[in-house]
């Protein structure tokens, strides 16, 4: 379905609505997407909004094909969460992109598609289709901007806020860590301790990102020393944006260009010890992630004590590296990729009570959202 070239007036329980249409009649894709994502529009008696979280998971007697013409996209219209559209308000059928599967509409699945593209090589793109990866656009839970489920390897998007590379990318490298049979060390395969897991998955989507995601909320658990009381404590905000930005050039070799492939994954085994975000309290009582690490692998605990050392400002800061420090691999040339949003990853892992399964799902974070 193409673009709205007009719109068609219907009536239905004695509202009027002026629906677009396009060149063939049918309502385009985009129209359907935006009046579901319009909380306001649609809302029963007695009500001030629609929760879209809700009515996609409350599955409706009737649904309509994802291609409609006004007269029979009516009713749906009119009250959105009476009735269903496929790919809208339910996953709808898989559409495969290049191996890779999605659920959505068309135009969703296009750019699910395009993002994996953005951070991932050609070859990757080959395994996440081979484990048989469904991503889906659809409305998550108020502030959670994406999600991935090990258990049935299925990555979630917000269609709102979750559609962009940053999201993608962090949510791929949960799956990529967890199904990849050529990471071997600690920092680059799923790791069962949470905030390892979580420090490690931010430090390699930093790797393969054209900026530093300075608003990501894994830095509101990250420590700094204060030099007067003598203690670790919170940061603030511009400290969190500063962490991020050293870790940022840490991650690309001193380049702020992304990684791909095993660059990527070389860089968190060279360099995730000597980042901020290595120092992460999550879900761990309290334990830096650096120091949960030696837990596993007492190789790291000299790298452990460096990195404590200068966070308390006893050592020097990592140096930033040329570009010809970068590991020579066939993939590794970065690529342009698309307009960043400000996103705050708090990652969680849980079980999964909405579905048949059990599973820990991480989920990726808004700003100021609801914990």
């Amino acid at each position: 379905m193409g673009k709205a070239v007009g719109t068609k007036r219907v009536s239905v329980s004695g509202r009027t609505y002026d629906i677009p249409v396009d060149k063939d009649g049918y309502v385009p894709e985009t129209a359907l997407l935006n009046r579901f994502n319009n909380v306001y529009a649609g809302v029963e008696p007695r009500r001030k909004k629609r929760n879209l979280f809700k009515d996609y998971n409350d599955h409706a007697n009737v649904v309509l094909p994802s291609k409609v013409t006004p007269e029979q996209a009516a009713a749906w219209w009119d009250r959105p969460a009476k009735y269903d559209i496929s790919g809208i308000d339910t996953p709808g059928d898989i559409k495969v992109r290049n191996g890779v599967k999605f659920r959505g509409l068309d135009v969703e699945a296009d750019k699910m598609s395009q993002l994996i593209d953005q951070t991932n090589s050609h070859d990757e793109r080959k395994k996440i289709a081979a484990s048989g990866a469904v991503y889906t656009a659809r409305p998550l839970k108020s502030g959670v901007a994406g999600e991935h489920y090990p258990g049935t390897n299925e990555i979630n998007l917000d269609r709102k806020v979750g559609m962009d590379h940053k999201t993608a990318a962090h949510e791929t490298t949960h799956m990529m860590r967890h199904i990849d049979d050529s990471r071997k060390t600690a920092v680059t395969k799923s790791n069962p301790q949470v905030n390892v897991e979580e420090s490690c998955t931010v430090a390699e989507e930093m790797a393969r990102s054209r900026e530093p995601d300075q608003n990501c909320g894994y830095y509101e658990h990250v420590p700094v020393f204060d030099k007067k009381t003598k203690r670790w404590r919170n940061p603030t905000y511009s400290e969190m944006v500063e962490m991020a930005r050293e870790d940022y050039s840490i991650m690309t070799y001193g380049t702020n260009r992304p990684l791909k492939e095993k660059d990527a994954i070389r860089s968190v085994e060279d360099n995730w010890s000597k980042t901020n975000i290595s120092r992460l309290r999550y879900r761990s009582n309290g334990e830096m992630a650096i120091k949960s690490i030696t837990r596993q692998d007492k190789s790291y605990e000299k790298a452990a004590e460096e990195t404590l050392k200068r966070a308390r400002g006893e050592g020097h800061r990592p140096k930033s590296r040329s570009s010809s420090d970068i590991p020579k691999t066939p993939t590794g040339k970065g690529t342009k990729q698309a307009t960043l949003f400000s996103l705050t990853r708090s990652n969680k892992k849980k079980s999964s009570s909405k579905r048949t399964f059990k599973s820990l799902v991480s989920k990726t974070r808004r700003i100021g959202s609801k914990k």
